[in-house]
């Protein structure tokens, strides 16, 4: 099995920051985590966006992708109103190395 990291980088539609929050928190990330592959997920807020993290682990990362995609806007994966689906900038990174801690002690990979 391959690791990599899905980043995604959205904006919620001015003044819907609670409402974007909600949806994200309860309900998408949930959805996303339940497509096959998709193992984890995490996420940060900057000063104009919000960032998430999933990790998936595959031999087939397009057939997870694809399969996100296919459940985008359905009743598996709703799309909030409150999301401003202009600001969505995804990309795929595929592990190349392991973590290196502070101490350099080496994990994954």
């Amino acid at each position: 099995m391959k690791d990599y990291v899905f980043v995604v980088k959205t904006q919620p539609v001015p003044g819907q920051d609670a409402a974007f929050n909600d949806w994200y928190d309860n309900r998408h990330i949930a959805d996303v985590l339940a497509v096959p592959g998709v193992v984890a997920a995490r996420r940060f807020k900057g000063e104009s966006n919000y960032l998430a993290f999933y990790s998936i682990r595959t031999e087939d990362h397009k057939t997870v992708l694809n399969e996100i995609g296919a459940r985008a806007g359905t009743e598996r994966m709703p799309m909030s109103s409150a999301l401003d689906e202009a600001s969505i900038d995804a990309q795929l990174y595929e592990e190349i190395g392991p973590w290196i801690q502070a101490n350099g002690s080496k994990s994954g990979g």
